[in-house]
């Protein structure tokens, strides 16, 4: 696509939902560029800005999920549990530390 269209995809088209146009070579669906604002739909699903739909897919992930309540039980135990959400959400590293910590094998 010629350089000199990408400004009305620029403005109209969303990374996560297509292009206005339907094109298939659209520079905002391809990465090739960034998008100034989110479309209707994003709007509409509560993302407040094009920032947002640049989070990391864990952090995706993670807004998805409500605040739940304090638990009562051992620090070890939570630790046990946290090292279960870093590998599910991809965070190995810091699973692989957690188990060091915990002497889980």
């Amino acid at each position: 696509m010629e350089k000199e269209k990408y400004g009305v995809h620029r403005t109209h088209c969303c990374i996560e939902h297509g292009c206005k146009y339907g094109d298939k070579d659209c520079p905002v669906v391809n990465r090739e560029i960034r998008q100034d604002y989110i479309c209707e739909d994003c709007d509409n699903e509560g993302i407040n800005s094009v920032d947002e739909l640049f989070l990391s897919p864990w952090k995706k992930e993670l807004k998805k999920v409500n605040q739940c309540p304090q638990r009562q039980d051992s620090l070890q135990d939570q630790l046990r549990d946290l090292a279960i959400i870093a590998n599910k959400f991809g965070l190995y590293d810091a699973n692989d530390y957690l188990k060091t910590v915990l002497e889980i094998y």
